[in-house]
């Protein structure tokens, strides 16, 4: 994919991740009481919420600047000015430059309204594996921008296969991911794990700012 739509799509995720197009509203707790007390497995109970909907659609006001809560209609899609989203980009604080443009607003657009299922699905994933994501940048002292990249290259889908038979979540094409010891055979693709996955992208990033020394060339790569 090229640098300037790989920037545009990752500069479009940063603005819908802050902006509040698709914010959440707090979860709310209930104590039940029960005879009968069931071990709780949080990561069940994660998987349980991601297959919940209302989990994923609910919005919940971010900015008391941007738009008025009791304006706004159950399922309705929030609309925001050119100003708002150069506002808040201009107030996200990355090693990765991010601008806004009109290729930038387009993709918003595309994404907030027209494939805003997509997005839901999406954001409900990221509460699953941008964790793992984070945990793994941070060791390797990389930008914790990259895990939108996750997003650009397979919507979260770890199965996710090209035209050109690059796979799993990070997209590695076979090459490279024996290169970087993920193993592939007639019976396992380790491409498709995403821990392991993620390792060997961290260690793919890290190499190639050891050649470029610049993160869009990394993104670019």
């Amino acid at each position: 994919m090229k640098l300037t739509l790989k920037l545009t799509l990752l500069a479009m995720i940063n603005t819908l991740m802050f902006s509040g197009v698709f914010a959440q509203a707090p979860r709310e707790i209930t104590n039940v009481s029960s005879a009968i007390e069931e071990e709780y497995d949080p990561i069940s109970s994660l998987l349980d919420s991601l297959v919940t909907i209302t989990n994923v659609v609910r919005y919940n006001q971010l900015d008391a600047n941007c738009f008025d809560p009791d304006a706004v209609v159950p399922g309705a899609i929030p609309t925001f000015s050119n100003e708002v989203y150069e506002q808040r980009m201009a107030s996200i604080h990355s090693p990765i430059p991010l601008s806004y443009n009109a290729h930038v607003k387009g993709f918003i657009d595309m994404y907030a309204v027209k494939k805003r299922g997509l997005t839901q699905r999406v954001m409900g994933l990221s509460n699953l594996y941008f964790p793992i994501f984070e945990e793994a940048l941070d060791r390797e002292g990389l930008p914790l921008e990259f895990k939108y990249l996750s997003i650009v290259e397979s919507a979260l889908n770890p199965i996710a296969v090209s035209r050109v038979g690059a796979t799993g979540i990070w997209q590695f094409m076979y090459n490279t991911g024996l290169q970087y010891n993920l193993k592939v055979n007639s019976y396992t693709d380790e491409r498709r794990d995403p821990i392991l996955a993620t390792h060997a992208a961290c260690q793919y990033f890290k190499d190639m700012y050891s050649i470029y020394g610049d993160w869009l060339l990394v993104i670019e790569a």
